[in-house]
């Protein structure tokens, strides 16, 4: 088995070490002996991702739906899925898995065209995600993807525009329940109330921000939009050098800068 394992990624070995001079077919050869003598599933597992990689789609399905039930297995039904063309399979079996980034670029994708069905998208991928109990983390940063892809579909026309943009913040504050020290998700919770016209929400999440990184230019910037609204240009103008001097690059400085022109 460790004969066979090392062959089978002799590529990935240093340069003169024992498994560099392994062949790969070696441990092919030896992994589909043991599926024959001794089947397990880390072996027809090896298999499966080799023949997946050297175009044999047939014999990567065949060996997959030969394990039991398992992330893995299903990951692996999804990639045979998309090399068949079968994108619509594909992302099913990868949402059952969970692979959040094989979502993740479905959704970049189509949120270009339809930011609502990318919405869908990745509303079914939290509600596996919450399901599953596992990933806390990757729960919170779909809900901030949930409400970037609403306040997206708020620019187009014929929208409710407030109503997606209060969903938005529904679900910025539910990834900040999950994770209340993460900076990025203050920041969107704080843009988001300026979106709705709310100036002193917003600037309870940009304070919060700079709580949580005292380094922080957009949260520094999001003050300083905040003090603009309520017509002191003089403070808004200090929070303006003081995102600048922690990050000239910053997005929400930008934004600033622009109104103080």
């Amino acid at each position: 088995m460790q004969i066979a394992s090392a062959a089978l990624l002799s590529a990935s070995a240093s340069p003169g070490s024992f498994p560099a001079r392994l062949s790969p077919e070696l441990g092919v050869r030896i992994y589909r002996r043991l599926a024959r003598i001794a089947p397990a599933p880390y072996v027809e597992t090896m298999l499966a991702n080799y023949d997946l990689q050297h175009g044999d789609v047939a014999a990567a399905l065949r060996e997959s739906v030969a394990l039991p039930s398992s992330p893995m297995r299903n990951e692996l039904l999804a990639r045979i899925a998309d090399r068949s063309g079968d994108r619509a399979l594909a992302l099913e079996y990868f949402l059952v898995a969970p692979d959040v980034s094989a979502i993740a670029q479905e959704v970049d994708r189509v949120q270009r065209v339809d930011p609502m069905a990318a919405f869908d998208l990745e509303r079914r991928l939290a509600d596996r995600l919450n399901a599953l109990t596992t990933h806390p983390d990757a729960v919170a940063d779909a809900y901030w993807r949930l409400g970037q892809l609403l306040t997206l579909a708020s620019y187009r026309p014929g929208q409710d525009a407030r109503a997606l943009r209060l969903r938005a913040m529904n679900h910025y504050l539910r990834a900040i329940d999950l994770a209340p020290l993460s900076e990025r998700y203050l920041l969107a919770a704080g843009s988001q109330a300026l979106l709705l016209n709310d100036p002193a929400r917003a600037r309870r999440f940009f304070l919060r921000g700079v709580d949580v990184d005292p380094t922080s230019a957009d949260a520094y910037a999001g003050l300083g939009i905040v003090a603009l609204i309520a017509g002191d240009t003089t403070q808004a103008r200090a929070f303006a050098a003081r995102a600048y001097a922690l990050d000239p690059n910053a997005h929400i400085l930008g934004d600033l800068q622009r109104q103080l022109r």
